[in-house]
């Protein structure tokens, strides 16, 4: 009934796996406490059922917008083509991993979060990665506990929008604006997007793991 918070089931799970005793007690730490009540606040003050519209729609789809997302050893780039819109920032320091997939999920959360700013947001979200690993985490809302936090951050995102997400792959020679753009290669960013403005950007800081304020 609630699958977009399937991410608050991360910590419990993690404490469940390979456990075979029956019966036995787990220990609620603050990791699982925090999801939980994640959860139950979405339950509890959520408008009904917390579902997706629909996952079934394209490029061409009536009321869909369109991005792409980078990451690379220097920073993450988003780019969003019908908007003219594009941006990067430098890679967070100390990030829970230090892995190019927690890079490319995390420029993927920074995407949804510029809904907020779209006038008049969208109800549908298509965003392009090309990394696989990225695609199956947030297709399928399951993640290691070290990812969980950007999940978390997104989906509250696209409940409190009301935005429908579908991630997709890209082969990487088609992604090479959002790829010059964690570069910080501008030249290339223009002979690729001529006329774009190139803003930045700051990975919003709960998906690092920082506690709401």
């Amino acid at each position: 009934m609630f699958p977009l918070l399937k991410p608050g089931l991360c910590a419990l799970y993690a404490k469940f796996a390979g456990k075979v005793e029956e019966l036995a007690l787990v220990y609620v730490n603050l990791a699982i406490e925090r999801e939980l009540c994640w959860m139950a606040d979405w339950m509890e003050h959520g408008n009904g059922i917390l579902l997706y519209r629909s996952l079934d729609f394209s490029p061409s789809t009536a009321g869909v917008v369109v991005g792409y997302t980078d990451a690379s050893s220097s920073g993450m780039g988003i780019w969003f083509p019908e908007d003219g819109f594009a941006c990067r920032s430098v890679l967070p320091m100390a990030p829970p991993t230090d892995t190019i997939f927690y890079f490319e999920a995390l420029a993927v959360c920074s995407a949804i979060h510029t809904v907020a700013d779209m006038d008049p947001v969208p109800p549908r979200l298509l965003i392009y990665t090309d990394n696989t690993n990225t695609v199956a985490m947030f297709n399928t809302l399951r993640a290691q506990p070290a990812y969980n936090a950007i999940l978390v951050s997104a989906v509250n995102i696209l409940l409190q929008y009301s935005v429908d997400l579908r991630v997709e792959h890209i082969a990487g020679k088609l992604n090479s604006v959002a790829d010059a753009l964690s570069r910080f290669q501008d030249e290339r960013v223009l002979a690729l997007a001529p006329g774009i403005d190139i803003l930045t950007f700051e990975p919003p800081q709960d998906a690092l793991g920082a506690a709401p304020q």
